[in-house]
């Protein structure tokens, strides 16, 4: 017998495959109707007993395979036992493609160096609860009747397909917008996330900074050399007279802001959206822009004196302050501590709709993505196109709102005096200036 197990890796599984009187047994509790046929409404209930969510082009992908290459809307007994025979294959092979000691078992340590090949780096805890879910007789370990069992009716098997469904079948928690995942398991680890993305928005902001801080200073309607900046070309033209580095003046806070601002921006989202959902595994638009909105909020509070300070830093005269820790000094000594959260209110009001709209559509156009695209991740290129529209959305929402909270932020520095004496003074004193188009 152990002969045959060496020549055959799958032996040990085939041993275990369901016999015809088991098929025929799984049919019949499929066939609720008991009129001889699986419809798709009987598989998909099935499937649903299962604790597994598939999306209506994954569960016509499924009917497809049980059709047998058939063109018929109902699933007969002999098409279901080729489906069974051909499926028990495919599950023997991932099965053993996770056995790596070859012994007919599946243990927590086999599970995890299985998943960490396809980028998933479950801890062993979350490995433990998984094994435990199938582990019908408590001894810690999977055999390939259990692990046949939950898997049967996946849409598509492969490593990640299995894992995804037993997932769902824990009732696991959500990661990546609305993807399946453990407590604790993450595609890539958090803090490679939060550098990656510090360090690719440090190159950003640091290639855009000329702009932004000709965008400052057409917000707060700043000078330079005495003369006031009013438009796009002159604008370059006075801070280019100041010198190159003159461009990236106040960018030193703009970037130290970026790795905090992401971190707790992520994070918060991660938990607000499991408290304000009453489906973590179905978010609806709405509940994705009350947790995008409160997370934004939670972020920008956190930084938002480095946002005082690459403001004031953009728009000073020269001497005013010598960089970002002696600016945060003076401010402090001589305006007062609540001077470094100036014009908080309006950001944060700019922040609800520039967050909320930005992640609400993120992950719409990524679900409407992935549920057109089942089994494809989207490319670089794609997200890039998704965060780009995102972004630009939540912009253009909450751009007036920056504008007032830029006023607000550059008023009370040396030799100047304060002008406005809120959010609702400052937008009045906007709109009577320029109308509609001073936002």
């Amino acid at each position: 017998m152990e002969k045959e197990h060496e020549e055959d890796p799958l032996g040990r599984c085939k041993q275990q495959f369901l016999t015809k009187e088991g098929i025929e047994e799984v049919f019949r509790h499929i066939d609720k109707e008991n009129d001889g046929y699986l419809s798709r409404s009987e598989v998909a209930q099935a499937v649903e007993e299962l604790g597994i969510r598939l999306s209506q082009k994954q569960l016509e992908r499924l009917f497809k395979h049980l059709r047998s290459g058939r063109n018929t809307n109902l699933i007969s007994l002999e098409q279901f036992k080729t489906f069974v025979h051909n499926r028990q294959l495919l599950l023997a092979q991932v099965f053993c493609e996770m056995d790596i000691t070859n012994d007919g078992l599946l243990e927590s340590k086999e599970l995890r160096t299985a998943l960490e090949k396809i980028g998933i780096s479950p801890s062993k805890q979350d490995t433990m609860l998984l094994i435990r879910e199938l582990d019908s007789n408590n001894d810690g370990k999977v055999e390939f009747r259990e692990f046949r069992d939950l898997f049967l009716l996946c849409h598509e098997v492969n490593v990640e397909n299995v894992f995804n469904a037993w997932e769902e079948s824990v009732h696991a928690d959500l990661d990546k917008g609305d993807t399946p995942s453990l407590p604790g398991v993450q595609r890539a680890a958090a803090w490679k996330i939060i550098v990656a993305g510090g360090i690719a928005g440090a190159v950003s902001r640091t290639s855009t900074a000329p702009f932004d801080r000709l965008k400052v200073l057409l917000q707060a309607g700043g000078r330079i050399n005495g003369v006031k900046v009013t438009g796009i070309v002159s604008g370059m033209k006075a801070i280019y007279s100041q010198g190159i580095l003159a461009f990236f003046r106040g960018n030193g806070a703009n970037v130290l802001k970026i790795a905090p601002e992401s971190a707790v921006k992520f994070f918060a989202y991660e938990r607000l959206k499991l408290i304000v959902s009453k489906d973590p595994q179905k978010l609806t638009g709405k509940e994705r822009f009350i947790a995008g909105a409160l997370a934004g909020v939670v972020a920008q509070t956190a930084i938002y004196p480095l946002e005082v300070t690459k403001t004031r830093l953009a728009i000073a005269p020269d001497g005013t302050y010598r960089g970002i820790a002696d600016c945060l000094y003076k401010v402090y000594k001589y305006e007062g501590p609540r001077s470094l959260f100036r014009g908080l209110g309006a950001s944060l009001s700019g922040i609800v709709p520039y967050a909320g709209v930005d992640l609400s559509v993120f992950f719409t156009l990524k679900e409407a993505w992935v549920s057109s695209n089942p089994d494809e991740t989207p490319g670089v290129f794609i997200l890039l196109l998704m965060g780009a529209s995102s972004s630009f959305c939540g912009q253009i929402t909450a751009y007036p709102l920056q504008l007032v909270r830029t006023r607000l932020q550059a008023q009370g520095m040396p030799g100047s005096k304060a002008e406005y004496s809120g959010i609702i003074d400052c937008a009045t004193q906007v709109y009577k200036k320029g109308g509609i188009r001073g936002f």
